[in-house]
């Protein structure tokens, strides 16, 4: 049962970017990771939790802003993945 188990916990720094002008303009979400927690061996999802939590608070004062203001800002998302940088976002392009 994969879907319980985890082998990496990655803060993520979160910015609102510019897509394009496209429809008239567009805004992502770009994630970008700042630091990896990893084991070799999944580990369960409690365990990876408590990483994250910890991270989490840890990271806290890299947040700054709204994101979503015309200010800007910054945020920090941590996720729990199967694979490295799995909700990594570099970049969009409109298709």
């Amino acid at each position: 049962m994969l879907g319980h188990w985890h082998r990496y916990v990655t803060v993520y720094l979160v910015t609102r970017e510019y897509g394009g002008p496209e429809e008239g303009g567009w805004y992502y979400n770009r994630r970008i990771p700042e630091r990896t927690w990893g084991c070799g061996v999944p580990l369960p999802a409690w365990l990876t939790r408590i990483v994250a939590r910890y991270l989490l608070g840890r990271y806290d004062a890299e947040r700054y802003g709204d994101i979503y203001s015309v200010l800007g800002g910054q945020d920090v998302a941590v996720y729990e993945e199967h694979e490295r940088h799995e909700h990594a976002v570099w970049g969009m392009t409109y298709e």
